[in-house]
């Protein structure tokens, strides 16, 4: 018995070192120093929590001898599948999605970075389909698996490894004697349970480490999840963007000229191709006001660029046009970004790169002219716009939206830790018409 210990051990060491050495995969080393590698026999492969990650002999036994001769490079896909399950916090985005659907989900899009960016080997049978790629989200490929019913049962009971759940009943946090991970068996599935303490301790944790590592040592795929670590979004833009969708627009069913960023192609055909599809009898149009007024500080610039990237990710329609100013008194910088001419992704990169200017006061006297302006210019007249204005509150002059000549829903986003709230919303002049949102900071 010792000496097959010994045998487990030097094969996770070398696992390590393979991890430690690799130049994309230096990024994991903070992480993987704060893991401790402990042995359950009640799991059937791998399992973490954030802090351990677990396994089964058997199982380890298996993966190391396997027959290819590629055990240890298999040991390290394992490892570092793991750790991306912390990375990609998949314990606390899960809601009341099924348990399955959403493990199903974080594997696909986490065996996604790892293969295409050749790391370790993948052992027989894992979830892999380059349709679940990294461009899309996890929330949006659980969508599109429990929508395929052949998938689900194909996949009926699929299990590569244990995926933890937070439990919400007063379970012991695992410290100063606490049970830790509680263990059970539930409709033929492993469900390991850790409690909202020491859930908040493990993200509160990987958030420190991963501000501190370099983006320049981080594989294609994970640069934007770490950005969303660092600068989650505040507001739950998929259901406001909805919700706007759903009250400007009737829908119709016709025939439709797709796009290069569409879901649906007839085997990469070069001539236009047309489905029946949704289509909108107005398109979206977003036009979106950064306050770059003396008042607003870089962090605050940055949280609302990373929310406009948000906004963009969360879109439930694909023909999405967004044009982003910054203002202060005047207007400026008004860049248009379209869906139709980029994808998502690439459009949330050249978000990273938008030049905010101003440094004045605040008016929001002029967005509405503006509005009238770009409306008049790109054709879009009789279209519902949806105007978003990240501030701080601190506005002196805000002007008549019946300026704009356009039908307007507006949305105030406003972001200030030392005026209260309730005041700034009181000065605006128009309040029946605003839905005004507060920017938490975080804690």
């Amino acid at each position: 018995m010792a000496q097959e210990e010994d045998l487990l051990q030097e094969a996770l060491l070398k696992a390590k070192i393979r991890i430690m050495s690799s130049g994309n995969l230096f990024f994991i080393g903070p992480i993987l120093a704060n893991l401790k590698f402990i042995e359950r026999t009640d799991i059937p492969t791998f399992a973490t929590c954030g802090r351990a990650i677990y396994y089964n002999r058997n199982f380890f036994k298996e993966i190391i001898n396997s027959k290819n001769g590629k055990g240890i490079d298999q040991l390290v896909f394992i490892i570092v599948h793991e750790i991306f399950h912390i990375i990609l916090d998949q314990l606390g985005r899960r809601g009341d999605r099924h348990p399955f659907v959403w493990n199903m989900a974080i594997d696909y899009i986490t065996n996604y970075i790892l293969i295409n960016n050749q790391i370790g080997s993948p052992p027989p049978d894992v979830l892999y389909d380059r349709k679940f790629h990294d461009g899309l989200s996890s929330e949006e490929v659980y969508d599109m698996i429990a929508n395929d019913k052949d998938l689900m049962k194909k996949f009926s009971g699929y299990q590569f490894d244990v995926h933890i759940d937070i439990d919400e009943t007063g379970l012991d946090d695992g410290e100063g004697g606490g049970k830790g991970p509680e263990i059970t068996f539930e409709n033929g599935q492993i469900r390991i349970r850790i409690s909202r303490k020491e859930y908040e301790k493990i993200k509160q944790n990987m958030k420190e480490i991963v501000s501190g590592i370099h983006p320049g040592n981080v594989p294609e795929g994970m640069k934007r999840i770490f950005d969303k670590i660092l600068n989650p979004p505040k507001i739950n833009w998929r259901e406001k963007l909805a919700h706007f969708i759903e009250d400007s627009f009737r829908v119709d069913y016709h025939y439709k000229k797709l796009h290069n960023y569409s879901h649906y192609s007839l085997l990469n055909h070069p001539d236009p191709v047309l489905l029946p599809g949704m289509i909108h009898e107005n398109q979206v149009n977003i036009h979106v006001y950064v306050d770059a007024s003396g008042s607003i500080g870089e962090k605050d610039l940055k949280d609302f660029i990373s929310e406009i990237s948000s906004i963009v990710q969360s879109s439930p329609v694909r023909d999405l046009q967004i044009r982003v100013s910054s203002f202060d008194t005047e207007i400026y910088g008004t860049t248009t970004y379209d869906t139709l001419v980029s994808s998502p992704e690439d459009i949330i990169r050249e978000l990273q790169e938008y030049q905010v200017y101003g440094g004045g006061g605040t008016s929001i006297e002029k967005i509405w002219p503006h509005v009238a302006e770009v409306s008049l210019e790109s054709g879009n007249v009789n279209t519902k716009n949806l105007v978003i204005i990240f501030t701080d509150g601190e506005i002196y002059s805000y002007g008549d939206p019946d300026l704009a000549g356009v039908p307007l829903n507006i949305l105030m986003v406003i972001k200030n830790k030392y005026s209260d709230f309730n005041r700034l919303v009181a000065n605006i002049p128009f309040q029946d018409r605003v839905d005004v949102v507060q920017m938490k900071e975080e804690e």
